[in-house]
């Protein structure tokens, strides 16, 4: 479809999105990450355990922020890798709200649906805690490049 606002240009081996919202409806992006939303949970709560296990799906899969968080969480390299150890060193080193239960002789993340802490879960497991070395200050990030591997 051609008409005169330009949603993105590609230049030399880049592609630069002007329009985010109507690069991703062109693309489909939407639908891809609706369409594999369930596939991704199941993926993600295979390697993490959690409790309240239907309502993380039901909230994961009904909103588009979470699809994309979730998706970007399932295609981290050290997702297999993470344990409940790891996890509740991050919770107690930046005070997080998140709580790890017993639920059969299995420690689980709980997840909570209200407003306040639905997010914590998913920032959790994303990697968005982290700490500065220099100033040892604490940050929640919402975008992170790596430094070094």
């Amino acid at each position: 479809m051609f008409d005169r606002k330009v949603d993105c240009i590609a230049a030399n081996g880049f592609l630069f999105i002007l329009n985010k919202a109507n690069f991703e409806r062109l693309f489909q992006y939407y639908e891809e990450l609706k369409s594999n939303a369930a596939t991704t949970v199941d993926l993600v709560t295979q390697y993490i355990p959690v409790i309240n296990l239907k309502e993380f799906k039901d909230v994961c899969i009904s909103q588009v922020r979470f699809m994309g968080k979730l998706a970007s969480i399932s295609k981290k390299p050290y997702l297999s890798h993470v344990t409940i150890a790891d996890i509740k060193r991050v919770i107690t080193e930046f005070n997080l709200s998140v709580q790890i239960v017993m639920d059969k002789g299995i420690e689980k993340i709980l997840f909570e649906p209200s407003p306040q802490k639905r997010w914590l879960i998913l920032k959790l497991l994303d990697d968005d805690y982290l700490g500065s070395i220099m100033t040892s200050k604490k940050y929640a990030v919402n975008s992170k490049t790596p430094v070094s591997s």
